[in-house]
């Protein structure tokens, strides 16, 4: 989605950790008890999302601090010499961010927790993987515990946490996962994949 729309849902993501996701269009009323009122030959465009998230119980709020923030990244945004870095193919870093930011992406349309565990994982590595594969899990977990860790414990639980991620990613990928969890959608915690994204935003 590279409309208006599209862009400002994509500063969203990465603003506040939350799910943000525009699949499709709907009327919605204002006030808000106008919508319950019955619709007739109510239409929507796109696909909803058929899960609520955290079962509609985690709404994503702006703060005023949160709105200040957000106009000074629509303000940079339309900087002209910020969209041409952004739109740069030919960088390596820029390539490597735009990598990891579409994988990211997709965990906000996704509700299934291995498919956002899978994409979350593959964005992490293309952020953080060496160019040698050897000892890959250490190497990445080590990498986000020192560059997110502010203190020691810090780094210390982020390299765990991250570990735990591709030791679940592995089982998946590999098949040696638990089935009935995998079908229950309990092989990783929903707090779980809420603090993988929160590290790779």
């Amino acid at each position: 989605m590279r409309n208006a729309a599209g862009e400002f849902v994509r500063v969203l993501q990465y603003l506040k950790d939350g799910i943000v996701n525009l699949g499709y269009s709907v009327l919605h009323f204002d006030p808000p008890w106008v919508n319950g009122l019955r619709k007739f030959g109510l239409l929507f465009l796109g696909d909803p999302r058929r899960l609520p998230y955290r079962q509609g119980n985690d709404p994503y709020i702006l703060t005023s601090e949160n709105i200040v923030q957000l106009r000074r990244w629509i303000s940079a945004l339309q900087d002209s010499k910020i969209k041409t870095r952004l739109g740069a193919q030919n960088l390596k870093m820029r390539t490597t961010i735009d990598r990891a930011g579409t994988y990211y992406e997709v965990t906000h349309e996704r509700t299934d927790t291995a498919d956002r565990l899978i994409a979350l994982s593959i964005a992490l590595e293309s952020l953080l993987s060496p160019d040698d594969k050897v000892e890959l899990r250490f190497r990445i977990a080590q990498s986000a515990a020192t560059l997110l860790g502010p203190d020691a414990r810090s780094r210390k639980m982020i390299f765990a946490s991250v570990n735990q991620m591709y030791k679940l990613r592995s089982t998946i990928v590999h098949g040696s996962y638990d089935v009935a969890k995998y079908r229950s959608g309990d092989l990783a915690s929903e707090g779980q994949i809420r603090d993988w994204a929160s590290l790779l935003r």
